[in-house]
């Protein structure tokens, strides 16, 4: 004989049961009228009962579908040991939630081979004391089955609405994969057949256990894989393309949980189906790494697994490049998708041009390229041919790269040594953006810009920029507002009169006389190198000598 000893929540997920628990039903009033007492399953009473059926025929289970409790007195399950196994094999076979036993007319105490079946087959035996009409306790069931059904398409349709507008927006699978992951409060990842995964979103979870989530999952590793939903994600109508799969916590998944599932599948296969969304969602999971690294979630050795998984080995030197806008305004949808397509055309023709690197994208819409060069590979010549491709990618796009704003950090041997080499020159983007323009900025070098903009909330240097400047300022402001940038233009060009002039398309003549007013204004020397460079350093921290620039005076 066969046994069947599958749990309850085995076959719940299996059939897609929804319903009210056991231990609700034991709970209602009708029911603990008939003082219950469970023999069996008393482990498992979160199984789900779909229906409330009476019946008192031997054959009953050939009735049923699955998922209903079963009412008796006990006329149908016979008066032999092996007549009452065979009533158990039956009701399991046909996947029977539960079996109730009212005592009192057929039976006085359930009988031993009925609970020691129930038991090794996992069933639900219950038994009432007191005898109860049925029908009370299945309005009573019934009732709580279709409230919890009512609720649940509430809920769907909530879901529906919310994943709906996400796609009228033009979201990506992979943000759609973000909304999904918050619901669920669970990691979900998508993987592509013959590819493996290619997007995650785990938002309460270290990059590095959620990882291991997936590749224990995948791999059936460990005595007791986790809870988790697969649903396969039709492309084009092709099932095979790929799946979602979510990997479930302590609490497990709910009814609430696979709708929302159910409701996320579609709206990602349309998604995918835009010209290019696999590439955005890879490049968003190429910058969950990138992140994960940062952070400090990846050792050496994860980290370099991870990068040879997504496309990038072999590399002795790592160099992090991060490409963001001037421009702090938030983009609009349409903006966003340009954007995305535009750093989707620079990494096409790097790779044209054979570049070795790895780029992924922010939710912030920063494209963070790692490029890998050789021991003795021209670190500056191939960060201007990079700058080159991202730049005329830009321009092709919108007419022009004036929005965009590259930095480059140093190289590192290492991944993580590279992770301290990424964060500094994301750091260094939101700075360089205010900066004058340049192919790149160099973060591996010492910057007066960048130094003075990190600065620029430090209250002792505005107040020394400010009690320098002040009285010129206040000249200009009663004038004709020609003096600060006479001075603004000596500065820049290091004192040399004949090329201030020439810049100002003054004679010199008249420069000098500018000069000995603001001489005159100030009361200090210009010819004097530190009063110079103090009034130097004042203008750039008020933002006249940088391009950009709005003064803080």
């Amino acid at each position: 004989m066969t046994t069947r000893t599958q749990s309850s929540s085995s076959r719940d997920a299996e059939t897609g049961f929804t319903g009210v628990s056991l231990e609700r039903i034991l709970g209602l009033p009708a029911v603990l009228r008939g003082v219950p007492e469970v023999l069996s399953g008393s482990e498992d009473l979160g199984r789900q009962v779909r229906w409330v059926h009476a019946g008192e025929i031997p054959n009953i289970a050939t009735m049923l579908k699955g998922g209903e409790l079963l009412l008796t007195t006990g006329l149908g399950i016979g008066s032999t040991g092996a007549a009452q196994r065979r009533f158990i094999a039956d009701l399991t076979e046909h996947r029977v939630a539960a079996l109730a036993l009212e005592l009192g007319t057929q039976f006085t105490e359930a009988p031993r081979p009925l609970i020691e079946e129930a038991r090794v087959r996992g069933l639900a035996l219950i038994v009432f004391h007191h005898q109860i009409p049925f029908i009370e306790i299945t309005e009573e069931v019934h009732s709580e089955i279709l409230a919890g059904q009512v609720d649940l398409l509430r809920r769907a349709d909530e879901v529906h609405r919310r994943f709906f507008a996400l796609a009228l927006d033009g979201a990506g699978a992979s943000e759609v994969i973000d909304a999904l992951s918050g619901m669920l409060d669970a990691p979900v990842y998508l993987e592509r057949a013959g590819r493996g995964l290619i997007f995650h979103s785990a938002r309460r979870m270290e990059e590095a256990d959620a990882l291991a989530a997936w590749e224990s999952y995948s791999r059936g590793l460990g005595a007791g894989r986790p809870e988790a939903i697969e649903r396969s994600v039709p492309v084009g109508g092709d099932n095979r393309w790929g799946r979602v799969i979510a990997i479930a916590g302590d609490s497990g998944f709910d009814d609430h949980d696979r709708v929302a599932i159910e409701q996320a599948v579609g709206v990602i296969a349309l998604a995918l189906l835009r010209d290019r969304e696999e590439e955005a969602v890879l490049s968003r999971e190429r910058g969950n790494f990138f992140i994960g690294l940062t952070e400090g979630d990846l050792e050496e050795e994860d980290a370099a697994r991870r990068a040879a998984s997504l496309g990038l080995r072999g590399a002795s030197r790592l160099v992090p490049v991060v490409v963001g806008r001037s421009s702090e305004r938030g983009l609009r949808a349409d903006e966003a998708l340009s954007w995305s397509l535009a750093w989707q055309d620079a990494q096409q023709s790097m790779k044209e041009r054979s570049f070795r690197f790895l780029a992924g994208t922010r939710e912030e819409g920063e494209l963070i390229i790692i490029v890998g060069l050789d021991r003795d590979g021209d670190r500056s010549g191939v960060l201007d041919r990079v700058a080159e491709q991202v730049r005329e990618a830009c321009s092709r796009r919108f007419g022009s790269a004036e929005e965009v704003v590259i930095c480059a950090g140093a190289a590192s041997e290492t991944w993580v040594g590279l992770a301290t080499t990424l964060r500094r020159t994301l750091e260094t983007s939101a700075a360089a953006a205010h900066l004058s323009a340049r192919p790149w900025h160099d973060v591996s070098r010492p910057d007066l810009d960048r130094t003075l903009w990190a600065l620029r909330d430090d209250p002792g240097l505005n107040r020394f920029a400010q009690t320098l400047l002040e009285p010129l300022i206040e000249h200009d402001r009663k004038g004709r507002g020609e003096l600060v940038e006479t001075l603004a233009t000596y500065c820049r060009l290091a004192g040399r009169k004949a090329e201030t002039a020439r810049s100002l398309s003054i004679e010199r003549q008249s420069l000098y006389h500018r000069l000995h007013r603001i001489e005159e204004i100030l009361g200090l020397d210009l010819s004097d190198g530190e009063t110079l460079f103090g009034l130097h350093l004042a203008l750039r921290v008020g933002g006249y000598l940088s391009h950009g620039h709005e003064s803080n005076l």
